[in-house]
């Protein structure tokens, strides 16, 4: 909803598609715990929850779904060549291991 009719074309012209999804659960119907949490963490509110969608993407063989502030500092093509019994392969990420999470 946010792209300009020239965003959207510039991303097509490089083969990309561009979907727009609702928020699963806008904040201001979450109870108050979850709200603060959405609007006072990490940098997109609502729309961080757009991620979410990856796993609704069936069609595709592969999904990768990533934080805009991730660094690939290796390949990852090996992620792609597992057993087709892993439906979803995550990281663990030590930075939010914190007490009650």
């Amino acid at each position: 909803e946010t792209l300009s009719r020239w965003e959207m074309q510039s991303l097509a012209d490089v083969g990309l598609e561009v979907r727009s999804f609702p928020v699963p659960v806008p904040s201001r119907e979450m109870t108050s715990f979850m709200r603060y949490s959405v609007e006072n963490n990490g940098c997109c509110g609502d729309l961080e929850q757009l991620k979410y969608y990856g796993a609704a993407m069936t069609e595709y063989r592969w999904v990768l779904m990533l934080d805009a502030d991730v660094l690939m500092l290796a390949p990852i093509h090996e992620l792609f060549d597992l057993s087709p019994d892993h439906a979803l392969v995550g990281t663990y990420n030590h930075n939010l291991d914190v007490a009650h999470s």
